[in-house]
C-alpha cells in the first residue's frame, strides 16, 4: 500500500502542471470590440474587447475585459504624456503633465505672482523668482516664522513693481521686522542665482508630481462623470479599432467560454464560423440546401449559438473567424447598397504559444482529421453481420504497443520505481524491530455479589503504532535541539 501511494504522489506531481496548462488557457487581447461601453467599478475599469487564446488558429470571442485601477495609475504615469486624448481628459481632471511627469498645479499664495523669465524679486539683500521665495529667504534663520503676508505696496496700492511683505509668528501676531518693500527688477540686480536668469528656464505653472491618492480619488471620481465616447479615451484615442499599446498587456478578458454541450469554440476557419458569419449578416437559411448561404438544420442551433452568444452580434468576432475571404460579406441587397463592408482589424498582439504546446496540439488535430478522412473514405460500407463469430480467434490489424494495456504499464514502471534510489531512501524511514504490545488486564475476586474473574484492557495495535512513532519523532527533534540548540 505505501509504494501505490508513493507511485500515486510522483504521478500528480508530474500530471498536475500539464493539467493546469491545458485546463487554464489564458487569452490575448486583441481590440476593442464594436461600440464598446467602458465601465469603472470599485477597484477595476471594464471595456468590451475581443480576446483569443494563444495559438494561431484559437477563435475569438466578444467579452469583458479588466484592467486595475492600480495598473492603469502605472499606465498614466509613464505613458499619459504620448497621447492628447489623455492629456486632455487629465487636464479637464485638475491634472498636468510637464516634462513626462503627471502632476498637480500647486496655487499661487495670495498677492504672489507668476515666476517670469529674466525678472526677479528683491527684498534687503536677497532676490528670489517670486516674492514668497524672497520672503523666506530674510527669515530663513528664523524658525518662530510661519507664514509670509503678501499686500499691495502700503504707500501706493497701484504700483505693480512693489509689494509689502509682513512675516507672521506663531501666534497670528507680525513680526518686528515686518513691513519690507519687495521689488520687481531685472536679472542684472539680482543677488545669487535665481531659476528666472538661467538661460533654459521656460514659464511654467508651479506644479508638484501627483500623488497615488490623488489620481485615485480625483481622476477616477472624474472620469465617471464622462460619457462612454468620453471614457473610450481611456483605452484608444481613434474610432476604437485599437487600444494604446502600452494597455494590451495589462487587460485581462474572460477566459474562453465553451459550447452549450461543454466542448470548446471551433477554431478559426471551421465552417460552423461561416454560418454563424451568415447568420450574424441576416442571410442565412436552412430551407434549399440548393440555394446561397444554407445552413445544415444540425449546425443551426451552435452556429447560432456562436453568432449571438460568443461573438455578440459583433461581426468583428465572426469576421475575425472566417478568415480572409474574396467577398466575405454578402451583401443581401446590392441595389441599395446597404450591406456591410469588411471591417479592417489593427494592433493585433503576436504572442509566444506557451512553448510549443499549442502548436503541438494543432499537429495532433491534423493527423487525427487525416486519419479519419481515410477511414471515412474506405470503410463506409455496411455489411450484416455473422451470427457465429468468434471475437475471441479474430485477430487485430492494429499492433498494440502495450499488449498488456495499462495494468502492465502500472507493473513496469513500479518495477522500476522499487529499484530507485527515491524508493530505497523512503523505506529507510519504515519503522522496524520486534517490541511487541504490553498486556494490560484487571482481575478480582469474586464475591456474593457478582463474579467476575479478569478484564482484559489491551489497547488496539495502531494506538500502540502511533504512541510509538509519535515518541520517535519528538525523541529526534528534541535530539536536534540538543545538538543544534
Amino acid at each position: 500500500m505505501k509504494n501505490l501511494l508513493i507511485y500515486f504522489l510522483t504521478f500528480l506531481i508530474s500530471f498536475l502542471p500539464v493539467r493546469h496548462a491545458w485546463s487554464s488557457p489564458l487569452a490575448a487581447v486583441v481590440t476593442l470590440a464594436s461600440n464598446p461601453v467602458v465601465r469603472t467599478v470599485a477597484a477595476d475599469i471594464v471595456v468590451d474587447v475581443i480576446a483569443r487564446g494563444f495559438a494561431a488558429n484559437d477563435p475569438h470571442y466578444k467579452s469583458n475585459g479588466s484592467i486595475s485601477k492600480i495598473k492603469y495609475r502605472g499606465f498614466l504615469k509613464g505613458n499619459a504624456s504620448k497621447y492628447s486624448a489623455l492629456v486632455s481628459i487629465l487636464s479637464a481632471a485638475g491634472f498636468l503633465v510637464l516634462d513626462g511627469v503627471l502632476s498637480k498645479p500647486e496655487s499661487i499664495p495670495e498677492g504672489d505672482v507668476m515666476p517670469e523669465k529674466d525678472v526677479v524679486w528683491n527684498i534687503r539683500s536677497n532676490s528670489g523668482a517670486t516674492i514668497t521665495e524672497a520672503a523666506w529667504a530674510v527669515v530663513s534663520g528664523l524658525d518662530y516664522i510661519v507664514e509670509i503676508e503678501i499686500l499691495p505696496y502700503k504707500h501706493d496700492p497701484s504700483r505693480e513693481d512693489l509689494r509689502t511683505v509682513n512675516y507672521k509668528l506663531s501666534n497670528g501676531k507680525d513680526w518686528a521686522g515686518s513691513g519690507d518693500t519687495a521689488s520687481r527688477v531685472n536679472c542684472q540686480y539680482a543677488n545669487g542665482n535665481v531659476s528666472t536668469c538661467q538661460p533654459d528656464f521656460k514659464p511654467s505653472i508651479p506644479s508638484r508630481p501627483a500623488t497615488d491618492q490623488e489620481i485615485d480619488s480625483e481622476f477616477f471620481s472624474y472620469v465617471g462623470t464622462l460619457s462612454n465616447a468620453e471614457k473610450l479615451k481611456l483605452f484608444s484615442a481613434d474610432d476604437g479599432a485599437t487600444i494604446y499599446p502600452e494597455l494590451i498587456p495589462e487587460i485581462e478578458p474572460f477566459a474562453p467560454p465553451l459550447l452549450p454541450n461543454g466542448s470548446p469554440l471551433p477554431a478559426q476557419g471551421d465552417e460552423l464560423w461561416t454560418y454563424a458569419d451568415w447568420i450574424n449578416k441576416g442571410v442565412a437559411q436552412k430551407t434549399d440546401p440548393n440555394a446561397d448561404y444554407y445552413v445544415p438544420p444540425a449546425s443551426w442551433d451552435t452556429a447560432y449559438y456562436l453568432a449571438n452568444t460568443i461573438a455578440g452580434s459583433d461581426s468583428k468576432v465572426t469576421d475575425l473567424n472566417t478568415g480572409n475571404k474574396p467577398n466575405p460579406d454578402p451583401n443581401p441587397d446590392p441595389d441599395t447598397g446597404t450591406g456591410t463592408k469588411p471591417t479592417v482589424i489593427t494592433g493585433v498582439v503576436e504572442v509566444s504559444n506557451l512553448g510549443g504546446i499549442e502548436s503541438r496540439i494543432d499537429t495532433t488535430n491534423q493527423t487525427l482529421e487525416s486519419i479519419e478522412n481515410v477511414l471515412s473514405d474506405n470503410f463506409t460500407q455496411t455489411k450484416t453481420p455473422e451470427n457465429d463469430v468468434s471475437l475471441d480467434e479474430a485477430n487485430s490489424f492494429w499492433k498494440r504497443k502495450y499488449p498488456d494495456g495499462i495494468t502492465g504499464v502500472f507493473n513496469k514502471n513500479l518495477e522500476l520505481l522499487k529499484n530507485g534510489e527515491l524508493y530505497q531512501w523512503i523505506s529507510g524511514f519504515s519503522i522496524g524491530g520486534v517490541a511487541i504490545k504490553p498486556h494490560f488486564e484487571i482481575c478480582l475476586d469474586a464475591t456474593e455479589y457478582y463474579d467476575i474473574e479478569c478484564i482484559n484492557l489491551d489497547f488496539p495495535d495502531y494506538i500502540w503504532t502511533f504512541l510509538r512513532a509519535a515518541m520517535m519523532f519528538g525523541a529526534a527533534i528534541y535530539c536536534r535541539r540538543l545538538i543544534i540548540g
